[in-house]
């Protein structure tokens, strides 16, 4: 089977990871870097598994499936233990930094998210659904085939041109398909 790269972008603008279609375990590469603006904000950036196109979660706790309209969908996703986490604490303006390499299972379907803190140390987490945002806006969308771009601010206070965080994402087989 051929390793497939991409994004998928449905028409609220939901960004995913698709690694469907293959049968074995791959390794992303992946780089981000931070807007050269000034924010005062750090971050913390993740992927999670979703079991379809919608976002849905299964609760790891009850076994249950939770949309991401549903009021827990933040708390069922960050208690995940299976999930990517990536921290910018020690990245600087403008900097772009190879943030390292991670084992994504294959014929999984992954959701990016962003959780920002300001210089008091609250927080406020935004996911690549909408639904799931407090302010129910698209904080995460595409830049092209692996590349995500995520706006770091509430509507309102953002800028809205969705480079406050790029992260970029290159894939390959863990392993090789065949023996050498």
């Amino acid at each position: 089977m051929r390793l497939e790269e991409r994004s998928i972008d449905l028409l609220n603008m939901v960004s995913l990871l698709s690694i469907t279609i293959v049968d074995r375990k791959i390794k992303a590469d992946i780089d981000i870097t931070k807007s050269p603006q000034p924010t005062g904000l750090t971050h913390r950036i993740g992927f999670y598994e979703v079991t379809n196109k919608k976002g849905d979660v299964k609760d790891p706790l009850t076994g249950e499936i939770v949309t991401a309209d549903n009021p827990n969908y933040a708390n069922v996703v960050l208690s995940k233990s299976k999930k990517i986490e990536l921290d910018t604490n020690l990245l600087n303006q403008g900097q772009l930094s190879h943030s390292g390499s991670y084992l994504l299972d294959s014929g999984k379907l992954y959701a990016p998210y962003i959780t920002t803190f300001d210089s008091q140390q609250r927080s406020a987490t935004y996911f690549a659904y909408k639904e799931a945002n407090l302010d129910r806006s698209s904080h995460i969308v595409s830049l092209g085939t692996n590349r995500f771009g995520m706006e770091d601010s509430p509507i309102g206070v953002a800028k809205g041109d969705f480079k406050d965080i790029t992260i970029s994402m290159n894939f390959q087989f863990a392993d090789p398909p065949f023996a050498v």
